[in-house]
């Protein structure tokens, strides 16, 4: 008698309970988990009763790391949103046999697991390359589905179905059990259950907004105006319109801290509730990869230097002080190539409003000179001894900034011309206090041989006359230009207004790090920063500070209870949380499953140019937001969460509860989960999947391709060209703009 083989392909759902087959890291047989995103793996038969499961797995259970083919998914998956059994001719199932034994003949790495490019989905359709169902395309490669295993149902069965394999079953049982749809309220649509039994529900997802999709809306019959937004916000509403509501719990549209305004901007993509203007603080991971500089290896003298502006730029941040200032100095061109500036990204620590405190500002280029007085003492202490505003004038009190005499450099340095002539020259009193400080080192300090005088370097006379300007040149305002003679040759001399930032900073040496107080307004911050080559243990409660800035070891930095900002150094860190709201920066250099967020509503904000895979259940976090690198960043839980990508192509997914999912500047693959979401395309064109219990979706101003869940969804477009397939559910889509974009 001809046998009869067959393999039935298996989709578990996230949330899915799972029970642990045999101990695997921290967990034991028998122990049962939910799965943070959801399996596929299959099932063979070898006709004569007996099967074999066959599945790919991540090792040690994190996002990317060592892969693992596991013959456990079968007896370990306890529901499934689908499974189909095929008929396999001998060949087939020699080959399937084959692949399995070796997934490697087929093409497929089973040393390494990447969610987003090697995971179990891709395995099962390497699989179905390996029986004829899943050909190479003309660039010579197969599909390789959905990053999320349940929304791969539809495309496992039309793979099928399309190259002509023959379907057993098509229905919902597995190991003899037929199974029923049943509608959970709080979870996915379609779990699957054996008929007559209950099982465990999984609890009530945590949320700190509710969606409300209305998919039959009335003609509204009022007009949208500044009384009723203002109502709006007082009753708790993020949005609220005729198709869909956006309201917000725990009253954090009535807070101005750094995480309710995270959450609150980020659901309405970056306009603040109840107001018409976009929120500054709402992209902190764009500014962060603006101003935030990486520490450099141990050894490197700049690494110091570094690491304080690090701990200067994130204390104002913490603060939500992201805002700037302008102070203008006169700048020369030494070179002939013109004056040119550094902005604040590469800037440096000076007191540039005589204040008696330092500031983040931007800086003189090494072959451009700044025209500043010298008091005797060889040092250039402040904005005072420069040709700006503050020249000369009184030095401010308990931080404040000091007296503004002059308009800008231009009028300082008028005032020195003695003769009225017009020009500063040698006939000039001050002309033998002048200096024209090169700063070579680029620290905003004064070293040997950087204060020149004028005649050493040919300068024979600078014009008091200049001309306004309205230009920008190197991150910096340019706002009136003269002219200098130089060796006999006539160059420009420019008053700019380096760009600054207006925190006041003080630094005082503690340990081996630095106390770091900033402060700007009524608002003050303490940190301490590390300047440490080795692992140490930092405790924000016991230093007594706010925030803790790691060194470049591998550092265990710990909470204050009124929450921190805990910022890990070179190394591969530990972020402890405590009962507060924690931020938590962090790199590819650390592990993310050493991130403990411990209570509160924590955010990470991932920085550098490499990729970092993120479990916010995992980690204890509320808030995540993307870097420069290609991050995958999943909910991973029942809780709804605020993820936001970053500059990279990110890869976002939601999971069970009420999620806000924000694309960031590159091209970004958006996942729903199984609750509900808010989602917001980025600019550059993104590939966008509706959460199960419905999405309103906002496209961006690319080539996005939407496409919706089984839930009732909103889709809002009108910038781009955008491609939507609704699929289940009824869907509302809002257009925008003139007939002719849609034609």
């Amino acid at each position: 008698m001809e046998k009869k083989y067959t393999v039935t392909y298996k989709v578990a759902p996230m949330g899915a309970k799972y029970v642990y087959q045999a101990d695997k890291n921290e967990h034991k047989a028998g122990d049962i988990h939910k799965s943070s995103g959801g399996h596929m793996w299959y099932v063979i038969n070898d006709g004569n009763g007996n099967e074999r499961s066959v599945g790919f797995e991540s090792r040690d259970g994190v996002l990317v790391g060592a892969g693992n083919i596991t013959p456990h998914d079968n007896a370990a998956y306890q529901e499934t949103t689908y499974e189909v059994t095929i008929a396999l001719t001998e060949k087939q199932y020699n080959a399937l046999s084959g692949f399995s034994d070796n997934p490697k003949s087929g093409g497929f790495n089973p040393d390494t697991y990447w969610v987003n490019s090697n995971s179990c989905v891709d395995f099962v359709y390497y699989s179905l390359q390996s029986i004829g169902y899943n050909r190479k395309n003309f660039l010579g490669k197969i599909f390789e589905g959905n990053v999320v295993p349940n929304t791969n149902r539809a495309m496992l069965k039309a793979m099928l179905t399309s190259n002509g394999a023959q379907i057993i079953r098509d229905d919902l049982m597995r190991n003899g059990d037929h199974y029923e749809k049943r509608v959970v309220p709080w979870s996915t649509p379609e779990w699957l259950k054996p008929v007559g039994t209950e099982g465990t529900l999984p609890n009530p997802p945590k949320s700190l907004i509710n969606i409300d999709i209305n998919s039959s809306p009335q003609p509204q019959k009022h007009i949208q105006g500044e009384n009723k937004a203002q109502q709006d916000v007082a009753n708790g509403f993020i949005q609220n319109s005729a198709t869909h509501k956006i309201s917000a719990l725990g009253d954090i549209l009535n807070k101005t801290d750094f995480t309710s305004t995270q959450m609150a901007s980020l659901a309405t993509g970056g306009i603040r509730p109840g107001e018409m203007q976009l929120d500054p603080n709402v992209r902190p991971n764009t500014y962060l990869s603006e101003f935030y500089k990486p520490f450099y290896q141990p050894g490197d003298t700049s690494k110091l230097d570094f690491g304080l502006r690090n701990a200067v730029t994130l204390n104002g941040l913490s603060a939500m002080t992201t805002f700037n200032t302008y102070v203008d100095p006169l700048l020369l061109d030494l070179s002939g190539n013109g004056a040119h500036m550094t902005d604040i990204r590469d800037g440096v620590l000076f007191d540039m409003d005589n204040s008696g405190t330092l500031k983040r500002s931007g800086w003189a280029d090494r072959n451009t000179g700044i025209l500043v007085i010298d008091d005797g003492s060889g040092q250039i202490k402040n904005a005072s001894q420069m040709f700006s505003e503050y020249y000369g004038g009184k030095a401010g009190i308990n931080g404040a900034a000091g007296e503004k005499k002059f308009k800008d450099g231009f009028g300082a340095l008028a005032s020195e011309d003695a003769n009225k002539d017009g020009v500063i020259d040698e006939r000039d009193p001050i002309w033998n206090q002048l200096r024209v400080w090169v700063d070579g080192t680029h620290d905003a300090k004064v070293d040997a041989g950087e204060l020149k005088t004028l005649a050493e370097l040919g300068i024979t006379q600078i014009n008091v006359r200049a001309s306004n300007k309205t230009e920008v040149r190197d991150g910096n305002k340019v706002v009136a230009s003269g002219a200098f003679t130089i060796n006999g040759k006539t160059q420009e001399v420019l008053a700019v207004d380096f760009l600054g930032d207006p925190v006041s900073n003080t630094l005082n040496t503690e340990g081996a790090g630095t106390r770091v107080t900033s402060t700007h307004n009524d608002i003050t911050t303490t940190a301490y920063a590390s300047q440490s080559e080795t692992d140490e243990t930092l405790d924000a409660g016991q230093l007594g500070v706010s925030n803790l800035y790691g060194g470049s070891g591998n550092d265990t930095l710990i909470a204050a209870k009124t929450g921190s900002w805990l910022v890990g150094g070179a190394g591969s860190n530990t972020y402890v949380g405590g009962a507060g709201d924690d931020v938590f920066v962090i790199s590819a250099s650390d592990d993310t499953k050493n991130i403990h967020g411990n209570g509160g509503h924590d955010t990470a904000i991932i920085v550098g140019n490499q990729g970092v895979a993120l479990d916010m259940d995992r980690a204890g976090l509320t808030i995540a937001q993307g870097g420069s690198g290609n991050d995958t960043i999943i909910s991973g839980g029942a809780n709804g969460v605020f993820i936001k990508g970053g500059s990279g192509n990110s890869t976002l997914m939601g999971g069970m509860g009420n999620d806000v999912l924000v694309g960031g500047s590159g091209h970004n693959t958006i996942i729903g989960g199984t609750g509900k979401s808010v989602i917001y395309a980025g600019p550059q064109g993104d590939t966008i999947y509706a959460s199960k219990g419905g999405s309103i979706i906002h496209a961006g101003g690319g080539d996005d391709k939407i496409l919706g869940g089984l839930g009732d969804d909103v889709i809002e477009v009108g910038h781009g060209n955008a491609t939507i397939d609704g699929d289940g559910g009824i869907n509302i889509v809002s257009l925008h703009g003139n007939h002719g974009d849609y034609r």
